[in-house]
């Protein structure tokens, strides 16, 4: 935390310094997203994900932020993919993941995850269908998404291992 505060501070040095007396802390919004609070005020925008091994955390102060990571073992046995994917969208990923339909599930699952979160309302008021990956490119070593929702998101995705991670941000 005291890393991600630092930094947040070093790149937004015209905010001016963290005060002393008015400690950081976390809220939850109504629909059970991290709420920062910052010199008496909500923001910036924070998302957080974990895996076995390690918490994830993303923060900006350019737009509201969603951080996933997806594993393929999360889509291994029998998973209902026409209910969460369509098919260009899983086809298009099948061309990053050798084919391995577990692997394509697993990155659009934390590309659409992680929208779902900047928009701040997981899937509760969003289901997956909701939500489509469109065009991409290659960038900053990971794949960057025009993802299609109900406002437009840019959503950042790179290979974990055999997993993914994505972080979607829409700008404000």
């Amino acid at each position: 935390m005291k890393t991600l505060l630092g930094e947040l501070t070093r790149l937004e040095a015209h905010h001016g310094e963290i005060p002393a007396n008015i400690p950081p802390f976390f809220s939850r919004g109504p629909l059970g997203q991290p709420l920062l609070h910052l010199r008496k005020n909500v923001g910036p925008h924070v998302s957080f994900t974990y895996d076995e091994n390690q918490i994830w955390a993303s923060i900006s102060t350019q737009g509201h932020v969603g951080i996933d990571v997806a594993s393929p073992v999360e889509f291994m046995g029998y998973y209902p993919y026409t209910r969460a994917f369509r098919g260009a969208e899983f086809r298009l990923a099948k061309g990053f993941c050798e084919g391995y339909p577990q692997r394509a599930a697993a990155l659009l699952w934390s590309l659409k995850e992680a929208t779902v979160k900047a928009f701040g309302c997981g899937f509760n008021l969003m289901a997956p269908l909701d939500i489509e990956a469109k065009s991409f490119r290659l960038w900053e070593k990971g794949l960057l998404f025009e993802m299609k929702a109900k406002e437009p998101v840019s959503a950042w995705a790179r290979p974990l291992g055999q997993a993914w991670l994505a972080i979607a941000l829409i700008e404000s």
